[in-house]
């Protein structure tokens, strides 16, 4: 019986009692096929390393000082209203014909084509609403102080700095409210009537800069720190 199954593991197994051929760790044989494998892998770390260095170097790059990298934002500026709340001109805006651009629509078609990276515009007749809105009554309480001042801009672009961008428009906004406050203020005192709290708080308020977002992005250099970088270090201890 013992024969017997010694015989068929012969058969099964015919290499089973053959003395096996393995190649000593001194072989010469194997030194030129070591020699290739540590090349290739030498030189795959080397190129992975360049590569992941790049990408931190690049992403890094490019958070930093991100603030200061927003001068080749273009924006645009229509004032469609010719009165007194467009007349401060900046030099940091891209002045416009409204005759060029007789709609809003165009200033959006235009920022949606990427020809700007936003435009600021004043809308029709803004100025004497305000100033139908001080002398009270109706037209104070009426007074609709967000349909003075908008712009239009497209967060997708440029999403890590655009926020800030934004937020200089609002202070531009700001600084265009003061300007008219100290240069027609003392007139539009005068018009105010007295115990009117409607033309009191137009005064005080006369119009909120609106935002108009063609594509919100809302993500910062945080997002890239939290994600990216994380998904680079975990990808990097694979090779």
């Amino acid at each position: 019986m013992r024969a017997c199954c010694r015989h068929l593991l012969m058969k099964l197994y015919p290499h089973s009692k053959q003395p096996q051929r393995r190649l000593s760790s001194t072989n010469p044989t194997l030194h030129n096929i070591r020699l290739h494998l540590f090349k290739a892998v030498a030189g795959n770390s080397i190129i992975l390393q360049v590569l992941f260095f790049c990408l931190f170097c690049y992403t890094f790059g490019a958070l930093f000082q991100q603030t200061s990298h927003t001068r080749n934002l273009t924006v645009a500026f229509v004032d469609y209203d010719g009165g007194a709340i467009g007349a401060r001109r900046f030099s940091e805006i891209i002045e416009l014909s409204s005759s060029q651009y007789s709609q809003p629509s165009a200033l959006e078609s235009k920022v949606c084509h990427i020809d700007f990276w936003a435009a600021l515009y004043v809308t029709p007749n803004a100025s004497n609403r305000l100033a139908n809105g001080l002398t009270g009554g109706t037209s104070a309480s009426s007074y609709n102080r967000s349909d003075v001042m908008s712009f239009i801009w497209n967060e997708a672009r440029y999403s890590t700095t655009a926020d800030s961008v934004a937020a200089k428009l609002q202070d531009l906004s700001e600084a265009a409210r003061i300007i008219y406050s100290n240069t027609n203020g003392a007139a539009a005192l005068q018009t105010i009537p007295a115990g009117d709290a409607a033309a009191v708080s137009v005064f005080s308020n006369p119009w909120q800069l609106v935002s108009l977002n063609l594509q919100p992005t809302t993500q910062g250099s945080r997002l890239i720190y939290n994600t990216l970088v994380i998904i680079l270090l975990l990808l990097q201890e694979f090779f």
